[in-house]
């Protein structure tokens, strides 16, 4: 039996290490350089009299300013998946409360939360397979139907417009995990919420295991130690 324990805690051992080494490895291939960004940061695009900013601190490998939007590259904030998305604004400042891409194995989705300061017009595009129909948007928890206040361009650009001062803009695109956009996703970005949890489900077997055999040697220590003296008494 001691054998055993000592076997699975080798295994154990293994494993967390095979865990953190793939799980160092995938973080290492998405490590190319990222520049960070925090609340007080603003993106202006001074030619449509507006710009954006983020509730929270963030990440992305590239932002360039053209043609009046904001283009990102693997922008990351919200503890959610990186995103590549294009976002512009027209007469109104953009404050965006969540952005990413979450999900499980079978349909993920892509979300963007905003509000707005100024009566303007807001677009944000996240690449050419998200258009149409499978977008739900809604201003102020109302849902609105498309080209009842925002629209689909064949490009995957989504347009909102009637919007004013204090509305804050949902908008949520559903797809199973076949989309082309999911799949030129890194494997660390699809699979980092699995990652994730199954270091953590490890790292606490293994503890477990390690505070168990702490205590069966505590509770074998008296009766060991009563053994050698009852023998030195036989004796």
């Amino acid at each position: 039996m001691v054998l055993s324990r000592k076997a699975g805690l080798a295994c154990l051992s293994l494993v967390l290490l095979v865990t953190i080494v793939s799980s160092s490895v995938c973080l290492m291939g998405q490590a190319q350089t990222v520049t960070g960004f925090t609340r007080a940061d603003k993106f202006a695009i001074p030619d449509n009299n507006g710009s954006i900013s983020f509730s929270r601190n963030g990440t992305y490998q590239a932002a360039t300013l053209t043609n009046g939007a904001w283009v990102f590259q693997s922008l990351q904030a919200f503890y959610v998946r990186s995103v590549n998305v294009t976002i512009s604004v027209n007469n109104c400042n953009m404050t965006i409360s969540s952005i990413g891409t979450t999900g499980g194995v079978t349909s993920q989705r892509v979300t963007i939360s905003y509000n707005v300061v100024g009566n303007g017009i807001q677009s944000f595009n996240f690449g050419s397979n998200l258009k149409g129909a499978n977008w739900f948007v809604s201003l102020n928890r109302n849902t609105l139907v498309q080209n009842q206040g925002w629209s689909s361009k064949s490009d995957g650009t989504i347009i909102v417009t009637g919007t004013k001062s204090g509305d804050n803009i949902t908008a949520t695109y559903f797809f199973p995990t076949t989309d082309p956009s999911i799949q030129n996703q890194s494997f660390f970005q699809n699979h980092a919420l699995i990652i994730g949890t199954s270091t953590a489900a490890v790292i606490a077997c293994y503890f477990a295991l390690i505070v168990r055999q702490i205590n069966i040697h505590k509770q074998r220590a008296p009766l060991a130690s009563k053994r050698v003296t009852e023998n030195r008494n036989g004796k």
